[in-house]
């Protein structure tokens, strides 16, 4: 049994290396197919090229003739059949029919100078395919290559494509997706379409790279991308949201004939910064003046000391309006994440939206989850707690008060009875003096009655004139206390 589940065993692997080694082998082949076709398609557009280049020339000679016999003067002895035959209104449109066909010429080289390029990129790709893990990375000088040639073979957009030569349709709008025109709300990206991608690196970092994109889900809403500076198994990114993406201008607006597909100078951008497959913030400082130009940007950057960096040439290609993810509104409303919020306490949070303070709680890739409150808990839990604390201050305030007007209450009753004791014995004491006097009084009149009546009658006369005189002070002195009383 042991052996053969490990005959079993073997033959899986074996057939797994084998399934293997053939998905590279046709993922080669079909990659050698796709570089030889594309180096026939060229050679053969490379010959007509030559001729269309011949006809051009043979226009412009043409079309120059044509306008210098329209400005040689007229000599006067020519004839009115002549004059007749060869008027200044035919020779006119004689020379715009040739200025005509020779920008027609010129327009059809061009357009095969432009599928040579796309055709000589599809090869490039093509010998670097994404899914093969043997491939070399791209070199840094080889990148800035590649995007150079990219931005140059873009296509040019003059404003005047389907005018069909009527002079009403000149003024043509210029298409989405040309120059600084952003795409339709509808558009849907394919497969090989170079975009931004915003995401997120293993380091945790998010930036806005240079991608391509690899799949297109059938919601049309989701796409996977590769980053075009990705290393062998590396630089896949799935599920990517379509509010993530940017997609690249196809066009390149022409300044002298559609300057308004350009950035206004001033006009906060997302560009790529050189030497680089990243997008960053940046100013525009200066606008192309020919079709080949390329804007000129200041990018953020802390390392300097002004916070910008010099000015950097980008082309059309890569310079796209700016994009403000912080200010993206979440997928679930705020009512239901506060509901969510009261039933617990704490929520798990990935890192990076804990130090950004995000509504979000479902966090896709590699992150780091932290059990810990977020930013707006903590706010709320801190001003509950001012509340609180302001309600305490103001409710020992209160209290306090009433403390000092009770005891204040308390001692004015008491000063209040104080008061009305003293005044009682005031009267008291006046009383008892009263009644004290007048006993005294009392007691030294019957002394002096039995001393007058012990001695002889010859002193009676006298001892009754003292009496008397004695006791008229006394009466004096017993009636005054009670008249004061009285009063």
């Amino acid at each position: 049994m042991t052996r053969t589940n490990n005959n079993s065993e073997y033959s899986s692997s074996r057939r797994s290396s084998s399934s293997s080694a053939s998905i590279t082998q046709s993922s080669s082949t079909e990659a050698k197919d796709v570089i030889s076709q594309n180096e026939l398609k060229i050679q053969r557009l490379l010959l007509e090229l030559q001729d269309d280049l011949k006809k051009t020339k043979e226009c412009y000679t043409t079309s120059r003739d044509a306008w210098l016999s329209i400005q040689q003067p007229k000599s006067p002895t020519s004839s009115n059949e002549n004059a007749s035959s060869q008027s200044p209104k035919n020779n006119l449109n004689e020379a715009l029919t040739n200025v005509r066909s020779e920008i027609e010429m010129y327009k059809t080289a061009l357009d095969k100078i432009s599928q040579v390029r796309q055709l000589q990129i599809e090869i490039a790709n093509a010998s670097k395919h994404h899914n093969d893990a043997t491939r070399s990375h791209t070199t840094r000088r080889g990148l800035a290559d590649l995007l150079s040639h990219m931005a140059y073979a873009l296509k040019t957009w003059y404003g005047n494509e389907n005018s069909e030569h009527d002079t009403n349709k000149s003024d043509v709008s210029p298409p989405p997706l040309c120059g600084a025109v952003p795409a339709a709300s509808n558009h849907v990206c394919h497969v090989g379409d170079r975009i931004a991608g915003f995401v997120e690196s293993d380091d945790g970092d998010e930036n806005w790279i240079l991608a391509e994109v690899a799949n297109v889900h059938p919601n049309k809403t989701k796409y996977d991308i590769v980053d075009i500076d990705a290393e062998p198994d590396k630089g896949h990114y799935y599920n990517i949201y379509k509010r993530h993406i940017i997609p690249l201008p196809q066009w390149r607006a022409c300044p002298l004939t559609c300057p308004q597909a350009l950035f206004l100078p001033r006009t906060v951008v997302l560009a790529l910064y050189p030497q680089t497959s990243c997008f960053y913030k940046g100013v525009v400082e200066s606008i192309p003046r020919v079709g080949k130009d390329c804007y000129s940007i200041i990018f953020e950057d802390s390392s300097y000391n002004s916070g910008y960096s010099p000015e950097f040439d980008v082309p059309q290609m890569f310079v796209v309006a700016y994009k403000d993810m912080c200010s993206i509104p979440p997928r679930k409303p705020r009512a239901l994440m506060r509901e969510r919020l009261e039933k617990e306490s704490t929520v798990a949070q990935c890192q990076k939206c804990l130090t950004k303070g995000h509504w979000t709680f479902e966090c896709k890739g590699k992150r780091k989850y932290v059990e810990r409150p977020s930013r707006t808990q903590l706010l709320e839990k801190r001003i509950k707690q001012l509340k609180k604390s302001k309600e305490d201050e103001e409710t020992n305030a209160n209290e306090t008060r009433k403390k000092q007007l009770n005891d204040d209450l308390q001692t004015i009753k008491f000063d209040k009875n104080n008061n009305d004791n003293d005044d009682g014995n005031s009267s008291d004491s006046s009383s008892s003096s009263s009644s004290s006097s007048s006993s005294s009084s009392s007691s030294s009149s019957s002394s002096s009655s039995s001393s007058s009546s012990s001695e002889t009658s010859t002193t009676s006369s006298s001892s009754d004139s003292s009496d008397e005189e004695n006791g008229s002070p006394s009466d004096t002195n017993n009636e005054s206390p009670k008249k004061k009383i009285k009063v």
